[in-house]
């Protein structure tokens, strides 16, 4: 009874570690991806828009609004994202391009959360609403 009782202790930490494994690995899965917006809001973004983000794998981040540049930190905790603090260039564009760039901007920076699958990513605010939804670039 012993050894059958260890053996079922034993086969369930063995799937406790790999549920373990592999949720962080979904996580890190953002460094060194790139994605690019779908939708905003309720929002679809024009597919001729140079929006992009970039995670790096040293927890850097790049973006680029259509107009301007932009570079900071991020960092992940389970499905938690946080995205700050950030630098950029100071470039004008047109009225459309920089007020579709503040509100990108805007809600990569309040996004508390995110899910993936597969190519697909989502942020979401601190209400649980979606606030992005972006797509994936560098997928082979």
């Amino acid at each position: 009874m012993k050894v059958v009782l260890r053996f079922w202790q034993r086969l369930l930490s063995a799937i406790f570690v790999m549920l373990v494994a592999s949720t962080s690995a979904s996580a890190e899965g953002l460094a060194g991806s790139e994605w690019r917006p779908s939708q905003i809001g309720s929002s679809a973004v024009p597919p001729h828009t140079e929006q992009f983000i970039r995670f790096k794998g040293d927890g850097k981040l790049t973006r680029h609004g259509g107009c301007n540049r932009f570079f900071g930190q991020y960092k992940i905790l389970g499905n938690e994202i946080k995205m700050g603090p950030v630098g950029a260039t100071r470039m004008a564009c047109a009225k459309p391009i920089m007020d579709l760039e503040i509100v990108f901007f805007t809600v990569l920076e309040t996004a508390k959360t995110f899910r993936r699958y597969k190519a697909s990513l989502v942020l979401l605010g601190a209400d649980g609403k979606e606030q992005v939804r972006l797509a994936q670039t560098d997928r082979d």
